[in-house]
């Protein structure tokens, strides 16, 4: 967790970077984080276009120090589109997340594609 963090250090393609700790939701398991500099946004859709098993795929940066910086993929289903006593904030996934990958993003079929979709909703 990065409530408590003295400093907070963000791996990119171009390095590494300082980053402030913005807002923390503890109960959610989120931090916002702000960086200096440009970056593109990335792309989020909305869980409504989820489906019941579904592929998905994580992508992440388990353990650099042992498994190196380049990110690691692993694809599963979406085994429920609710989490324990059925709460809508969480979906359930056959998808293997080792530690240091929990928050990595969770990504459909459509990956990327799923940007121009976005785009035309706003």
């Amino acid at each position: 967790m990065v409530k408590d963090a003295a400093k907070v250090r963000l791996l990119t393609g171009a390095g590494t970077m300082n980053a402030k700790v913005v807002q923390v939701d503890a109960a959610n398991d989120l931090a916002l984080l702000k960086a200096e500099g440009h970056f593109a946004a990335l792309p989020v859709a909305s869980s409504k276009l989820a489906a019941l098993g579904s592929t998905v795929a994580t992508v992440g940066f388990p353990d650099p120090g042992l498994q190196g910086f380049s990110p690691k993929l692993a694809k599963g289903e979406i085994a429920a589109l609710a989490g324990a006593a059925d709460d809508p904030r969480y979906f359930q996934i056959s998808v293997p997340v080792p530690p240091g990958n929990s928050g990595g993003a969770l990504l459909d079929e459509r990956g990327p594609a799923m940007r121009d979709e976005l785009r035309g909703e706003e």
